[in-house]
């Protein structure tokens, strides 16, 4: 007859194994599952057809993307000249509309017309607030689209 015998020390062992296994796969849902907040900022649009009055008239899109699992709900959208300080463009668009809800691998889209006393690509961030209070922020040169990031670097070293 075979005889097994387990130790207490095995089983302290066993149970050790186990907890950290399901607190590292824990961390690793919870991490994979956060919000991730995509910013676009594309200018010099213009819409057709063109309302009467609004011709040659430019625009500038932002899109607000989630490529995380759980929802976002957007309040706000705003330029800021420098980190948490300085003058602040906010997005009419952001708040006229109210808070919008992007679901996971959907996106949100604001249009800011251009204005000449506005110069937006003088801007350093653009940013985006959620009903959590969190403040996503992203350069601004990252957010716009290759062709344009060319054009905003020759005006910075002029």
């Amino acid at each position: 007859m075979i005889r097994l015998e387990i130790t207490a020390e095995a089983v302290a062992w066993y149970g050790a194994i186990v907890a950290s296994a399901a607190a590292i796969f824990s961390g690793i849902n919870l991490w994979r599952d956060r919000a991730r907040v995509q910013v676009g900022v594309n200018p010099g649009m213009s819409m057709y057809p063109e309302d009467p009055g609004e011709e040659g008239k430019t625009y500038t899109l932002i899109s607000v993307s989630n490529r995380g699992r759980r929802p976002l709900t957007v309040t706000h959208v705003w330029f800021e000249l420098e980190k948490d300080k300085g003058q602040r463009c906010l997005v009419a668009d952001s708040v006229k509309g109210g808070p919008r809800e992007v679901t996971e691998g959907k996106a949100v889209d604001y249009v800011l017309k251009d204005a000449p006393e506005v110069d937006l690509l003088a801007h350093k961030y653009v940013c985006v607030s959620d009903a959590t209070g969190r403040t996503h922020r992203r350069k601004l040169v990252d957010a716009l689209p290759k062709d344009k990031r060319k054009l905003l670097r020759r005006r910075t070293t002029k």
